[in-house]
């Protein structure tokens, strides 16, 4: 009977289901990096923050979406998912670039971050469509713009 006493004394405490309490706190990580994501997205919309700012919160959302993912064809919505919101992020940096309100590093760096994930798109073996031509500005005369980056 001591015996029975001291084994169960100097037992390794019963440990609480870590891994319910780990995909929870996961969950809510997600959610609040979503609603970063969203509002630096809309806040550089404004002006009111440098696109590259929007450019990080969507790559944190992107991470931690990544750790909670184990099926292929999840990871492949996500970086799709990603893919879309990388092309608005870098669409305004050179919007902004070329109104004389933003630097070219903006752009580049989402130019950078939005070719990392095509990359690891097409690695994954998916097809990315071509780049849609761009429009011209609603009643402007003027031919569209090309999609030509800026020259140093």
């Amino acid at each position: 009977m001591f015996a029975l006493i001291l084994a169960t004394a100097f037992a390794a405490p019963e440990k609480p289901d870590v891994s319910a309490k780990v995909k929870e706190l996961q969950k809510e990580r997600i959610a609040a990096l979503t609603q970063v994501a969203d509002l630096s997205f809309k806040l550089a919309l404004a002006g009111r923050i440098e696109p590259s700012e929007a450019l990080e919160a969507r790559v944190a959302l992107l991470k931690a979406e990544l750790e909670t993912t184990d099926k292929e064809s999840d990871r492949i919505a996500l970086y799709k998912k990603t893919h879309d919101a990388m092309k608005a992020i870098e669409q305004l940096a050179w919007d902004r670039f070329n109104a004389g309100r933003g630097t070219a590093m903006h752009a580049y760096k989402a130019k950078a971050m939005r070719l990392e994930i095509e990359i690891a798109l097409i690695k994954a073996g998916v097809e990315l469509p071509s780049p849609p031509a761009p429009k011209a500005v609603p009643g402007s005369k003027a031919p569209p713009p090309k999609a030509v980056e800026p020259r140093s």
